[in-house]
Formats: C-alpha cells, structure tokens, sequence
C-alpha cells in the first residue's frame, strides 16, 4: 500500500484497478488520456 514517503505517485491506465480504492491508493494524478489504446497495449503484451 501506499507510504507517505513513496513521492508523487501517478497512474496510467484507461480504466482504474478493480479491487483498489482511491483512498488507499492515493494517487497523485491520473493521466488516463495519454494511456496507451486497448490495441496497442495487446500489440505490447499479448495475452495468451
């Protein structure tokens, strides 16, 4: 989880992890728009 000392903490990903609340993550930004497309990222990691 989450430490005061871990620095600005910022997630990139289109949708938000299932299972993790924003409370807990504390998440500094979230920078949705510039997360890679659902194609693109299955061009990256394919998933089996």
């Amino acid at each position: 989880m989450a430490q005061k000392d871990d620095g600005f903490r910022i997630l990139v990903d289109k949708l938000w992890p299932r299972g993790l609340s924003k409370d807990k993550a504390k998440i500094d930004l979230w920078l949705k728009e510039i997360a890679p497309s659902h194609f693109a990222a299955e061009m990256v990691c394919p998933r089996s």
